[in-house]
């Protein structure tokens, strides 16, 4: 805390909406406790390592699900992003996040309800190959799908190993090129 508070106050130039401050602040204080609970250990968070029993496979597509969350998560408005955070990936109750964002608990779990909706709804779309999270995935699916289309099967097979989770789209196109 001390260390996020002297990295805001030197920074104080940095900070364009003066009204915006406390939120300025839980961000680097967040940013700080992240960083410092990532420091203390050898790098590796013990969630990323597949369990025994658990296939390759399932561990990374494990891994990529979590990845598209984060990134889902990354793209949310700032008041959901920072609920979110604070009780699910930070794991604080309700009534400290509520305190910390100095907002009354009923509004906190609004957040809390709005953003897991947005999520929900965001990695589905994702999932489903309708809507990809960035520009640069739909410019990839869509050389996929004109690769299926002329016939390249292969090609796209192995080029969809790369792009992670491959749209549900893309594997019926492909199964439905099997069945011919």
């Amino acid at each position: 805390a001390a260390e996020a508070l002297q990295e805001a106050l030197s920074g104080l130039n940095r900070l364009r909406e003066p009204e915006r401050f406390g939120s300025w602040l839980r961000t680097i204080v967040v940013r700080k406790a992240r960083h410092a609970r990532h420091s203390r250990g050898d790098g590796t968070d013990a969630r990323d390592l597949p369990a025994r029993e658990e296939r390759p496979d399932d561990a990374l597509a494990r891994l990529e699900l979590e990845a598209l969350v984060k990134q889902a998560i990354r793209e949310l408005p700032v008041p959901l992003r920072e609920a979110l955070v604070l009780v699910y990936l930070e794991g604080y109750n309700t009534g400290v996040a509520a305190r910390f964002l100095n907002i009354p608990p009923g509004t906190l779990r609004r957040r809390l309800h709005d953003g897991r909706a947005r999520l929900r709804a965001s990695v589905e779309t994702a999932l489903q190959g309708r809507k990809p999270m960035n520009q640069e995935r739909e410019n990839k699916v869509g050389r996929l799908r004109a690769m299926i289309d002329s016939g390249e099967i292969y090609g796209a097979l192995r080029e969809s190993l790369a792009l992670r989770p491959v749209p549900e789209e893309l594997i019926d196109r492909i199964r439905k090129l099997e069945r011919v």
